[in-house]
């Protein structure tokens, strides 16, 4: 999976003002062994996933999903949390109530890629505490791919 990453040309997702973070060594540090460093990069590349959707000038967080729903799967993950709060996030720019066009076909479109995890997440959910917040993460995760919006 990380050569795949590695073969993307990131270059070519940028901001209207500027370039974007890298990516893959955001989408590594999800990964590390430093808790403090996991949830760094978690932040950052919530907000480069942000940017970009409110910029509407490329569609990074429809390339970032599926990468995280294969790291979840593919790889041992430290800290479920910081992966699937990016998911998360990302499914939630659908909600009707607060997104109107020219975001909203973007963000169904978003969610959909996200939601196409559910039989990983509900795979996940099997192994995890249910006094966790992995657990809490992954119940949100699968309810919003659920819903109907």
């Amino acid at each position: 999976m990380w050569n795949k990453i590695d073969s993307i040309n990131w270059k070519t997702y940028k901001f209207r003002d500027s370039e974007i973070n890298d990516i893959p060594t955001l989408l590594r540090g999800l990964f590390d062994p430093n808790p403090n460093h996991r949830l760094f990069c978690m932040m950052v590349l919530s907000m480069q996933i942000t940017r970009a959707y409110k910029e509407a000038t490329n569609d990074l967080p429809l390339l970032i999903a599926p990468i995280l729903i294969e790291l979840l799967e593919q790889e041992t993950v430290p800290d479920l949390a910081v992966v699937l709060d990016n998911l998360i996030e990302m499914a939630s720019f659908s909600d009707p109530r607060i997104v109107n066009e020219p975001y909203k076909s973007l963000s169904r479109r978003i969610k959909s890629e996200v939601c196409k995890g559910l039989p990983v997440y509900k795979r996940l959910l099997i192994d995890v505490s249910t006094d966790s917040s992995d657990y809490i993460a992954l119940t949100d995760l699968i309810k919003i791919c659920e819903s109907g919006d």
